[in-house]
């Protein structure tokens, strides 16, 4: 793993974060939890259970982008070990692959969706 397709990876996240807006949905996803919470919130039983599927979805977003950005993360810093002679190779060939594979979770539902269109 070179430092130019870390940085790559690092664009592409970036790129993704605005692309997918996480930030909006994080707060929307705050937002609606505090709205869950209101005492009047399960009269209406089945759109109560609508409302919480919708939670969800977005949540699955934002869970899937937070993996990712873990997963680099910890890329970031392994290869800053590496360098020092404090992990292997290896390692940083399987953090790579698992960052690699969490980009694609995070993007599955897109390109399912896309797909269904």
């Amino acid at each position: 793993t070179t430092s130019e397709q870390l940085h790559d990876l690092e664009e592409r996240l970036v790129a993704l974060r605005g692309i997918f807006d996480i930030d909006a949905k994080v707060q929307l996803i705050e937002k609606e939890e505090e709205e869950s919470q209101a005492a009047d919130f399960w009269d209406d039983p089945k759109k109560a259970e609508i409302f919480l599927k919708k939670i969800s979805k977005k949540k699955t977003w934002t869970t899937a982008f937070q993996s990712t950005k873990t997963n680099l993360d910890d890329l970031v810093v392994l290869l800053e070990f590496h360098k020092e002679g404090e992990a292997t190779e290896k390692e940083v060939v399987e953090q790579y692959e698992k960052t690699l594979k969490s980009f694609i979770i995070f993007l599955l539902p897109s390109l399912i969706s896309l797909r269904l269109t």
